[in-house]
């Protein structure tokens, strides 16, 4: 079944270190791009232009900023990944403020180096971390069994 939604563009210019270090050296200027893939959650129109002036705002606070000196980067590596996937959480909240789902984001520091995360990829690693917390639930209740019955 297809999905329709928006397409928005963003370009972000960061600083980063080349190794997870909050000192200057190594640090480099780059342009990522990050591309947001949107559905609209109502059944009526909603301006998608003010879901890019409300992910424009929330980008700035990163725009043009040492990424290993700015929280959450300041105590964790600023790779692709790890952007990625903060900016994917925090601008899925903005835009689920405004009856938009998130349901996509690549982020891009070259052409050929692109990260993306989907919200099935959320999904499945929340169902992963609760399967191993079942796992280890019923692991511990079978051995207080255990130690009862061998009481």
């Amino acid at each position: 079944m297809p999905v329709k939604g928006y397409q928005l563009k963003f370009k972000l210019g960061v600083v980063r270190n080349s190794k997870y270090t909050s000192e200057d050296v190594g640090a480099y200027y780059q342009t990522i791009e990050i591309t947001l893939f949107l559905r609209d959650m109502t059944e009526g129109f909603v301006s998608y232009e003010e879901a890019e002036n409300k992910v424009n705002d929330y980008l700035s606070s990163f725009s043009g900023r040492q990424l290993n000196k700015t929280p959450p980067f300041d105590h964790l590596d600023p790779t692709l990944e790890n952007i990625g996937t903060f900016f994917y959480d925090q601008i899925n909240i903005v835009l689920l403020s405004l009856n938009y789902l998130l349901f996509r984001l690549e982020i891009r520091e070259k052409s050929t180096r692109i990260f993306s995360i989907t919200n099935t990829d959320i999904y499945h690693k929340k169902n992963r971390k609760l399967s191993m917390l079942v796992a280890q639930n019923q692991k511990l209740k079978e051995e207080a069994r255990t130690m009862k019955g061998g009481k």
